[in-house]
């Protein structure tokens, strides 16, 4: 027996609560999914393409100074314009944009569906679990697969700008979103485990 039988809907101003995120998120999500397609549009033309980099310390000037005076400055991110990409840096760039559209599409579609079982009244179920399951998936392929092939498009930007001189140094980075997003997910995925266990303890006891 699941909790699912026995519904109890949420408050109207919770339920308001819940889908206004779910608005905010997805008009984030749009705005991902459309610098998404137009990368890999970029990246399919392959020439004069935009690769967001990192930097290691790099020393510069911007005038941003009294009267526009140039003042020196460390840059940490930037884009690089390369003419043409080899093949790897734009399979690269490619499946990084890739995974971040299917993964926020379906990231979208499983909150949705999960504010909609939440907001019914069911919150810990079977189903549920697998939902919160799927969008951790997501999260992980977001914050840590896909700036691991990110970091490997930027390499081979430098590589293409500095005749193979400079690496990017920014490879550490997924591995922390990747540790932060898989942490996260579990404790959540585990959270709802719990739930339904209990939920169907205390049920068997009425």
């Amino acid at each position: 027996m699941t909790t699912d039988q026995l519904p109890q809907r949420l408050r109207k101003d919770y339920t308001m609560l819940l889908w206004l995120l779910w608005g905010a998120i997805s008009i984030g999500a749009v705005t991902v999914v459309g610098a998404s397609l137009t990368t890999i549009r970029d990246a399919i033309r392959n020439t004069n393409v935009p690769v967001h980099v990192s930097f290691d310390s790099l020393q510069g000037t911007a005038p941003v100074g009294e009267n526009g005076q140039e003042v020196a400055v460390n840059i940490a991110n930037g884009t690089l314009t390369v003419p043409s990409m080899p093949v790897a840096g734009t399979a690269a760039m490619l499946i990084e944009h890739a995974l971040v559209l299917g993964a926020t599409l379906t990231f979208v579609g499983a909150l949705y569906l999960l504010f909609r079982q939440v907001t019914n009244g069911v919150v810990f179920s079977p189903r549920n679990t697998k939902i919160v399951d799927t969008l951790a998936v997501c999260a992980i392929l977001v914050t840590g697969l896909a700036p691991f092939f990110g970091n490997m498009a930027s390499n081979a930007a430098f590589a293409q700008v500095s005749n193979y001189t400079v690496d990017n140094p920014g490879g550490s980075n997924a591995i922390i979103g990747l540790t932060a997003a898989a942490g996260i997910g579990f404790l959540t995925s585990l959270f709802f485990r719990v739930g339904h266990s209990l939920a169907e303890t205390s049920e068997g006891l009425v």
